[in-house]
């Protein structure tokens, strides 16, 4: 099992600064991070983007965001 190390307090810029690929999985939950909320991806919590930056589906998102985090730490060992 792939222990999470996105959460949903983290912020965006927090995740976009780690997640390879990112940007590619927010516009698929109907935002583009640098657009919509560049103003506040220093301030906004992964939890509060439905209402912020209207993200569709957080929690799949999420668990994209792990995946994707997870298979960077693979290929870097």
């Amino acid at each position: 099992m792939i222990q999470p190390t996105i959460t949903s307090e983290m912020t965006v810029f927090d995740v976009l600064d780690q997640v390879p690929g990112a940007i590619e999985l927010f516009q698929q939950h109907g935002v583009n991070p640098t657009g919509e909320c560049a103003f506040f991806t220093r301030q906004i919590r992964l939890k509060d983007t439905p209402e912020r930056c209207h993200v569709v589906d957080l929690d799949k998102l999420i668990l994209k965001l792990n995946v994707a985090i997870h298979e960077k730490d693979v290929a870097d060992k």
